[in-house]
């Protein structure tokens, strides 16, 4: 199953590429992107029947609603949504962004809908990786946190409260795997984990320098 190209899905990615053109980089039309791409990739790798446009809608739309981004309401989501695609859909909708965010997930709450968790595993694979970690550090300049600070640690109580863009890898992203629904979606989640944890030790090598005392050795 392809990503839909029909009249409706190119509305619902035009809206959302305008309603997102100033969001920071973690969270712009470009994340929506590749989570509409990763949604499909799971639908293929494990056989999924779903509706198409709802998954559409899902990817492109669920940070709009995003209070750290305030680029949309709801009544205007509504309107959207009314003008392309039925009306149970439309109802899976609301019920399909119920319970996909990392704290409600933490606290024991799941996906009530197949798309829901979908759109759950799409965007938790692309805080992994390569793109996670750029994006992890990308938030937290927009958030005015620091890249690291030696011997910080993580502030369980008060999430989000991390105090660098280097705590967030470990307080948040590498818990992700383990909450990832479908097992093609957790093979790759934890591929991209390891990539983050090797990162990690080089960011720290280079941050006290040890790589270079390395080479002053040889």
């Amino acid at each position: 199953m392809r990503p839909p190209a029909d009249g409706n899905a190119q509305r619902i990615r035009r809206e959302a590429r305008r309603l997102l053109e100033h969001a920071e980089g973690a969270h712009d039309a470009s994340h929506a992107e590749r989570v509409e791409r990763l949604a499909f990739w799971i639908i293929q790798q494990e056989g999924l029947q779903v509706e198409p446009l709802l998954v559409t809608a899902l990817a492109w739309l669920h940070d709009t609603l995003d209070p750290k981004l305030r680029v949309a309401d709801e009544a205007f989501i509504n309107q959207l949504l009314e003008e392309t695609i039925p009306g149970e859909a439309r109802e899976r909708f609301w019920q399909s962004l119920k319970h996909v965010s990392y704290r409600e997930r933490r606290q024991g709450l799941q996906p009530l809908t197949r798309e829901g968790w979908l759109l759950h595993d799409a965007d938790k694979l692309d805080a992994l990786g390569a793109i996670g970690i750029a994006r992890a550090f990308a938030y937290g300049g927009s958030v005015k946190r620091r890249l690291y600070t030696p011997g910080e640690k993580g502030i369980r109580t008060a999430y989000p409260a991390f105090e660098s863009g280097f705590m967030h890898l470990f307080e948040k992203l590498l818990h992700l795997p383990g909450l990832i629904h479908y097992p093609s979606a957790k093979r790759l989640a934890e591929q991209r984990a390891r990539f983050i944890r090797l990162y990690a030790k080089t960011f720290l090598k280079e941050w006290y320098l040890r790589d270079a005392e390395r080479l002053s050795g040889e």
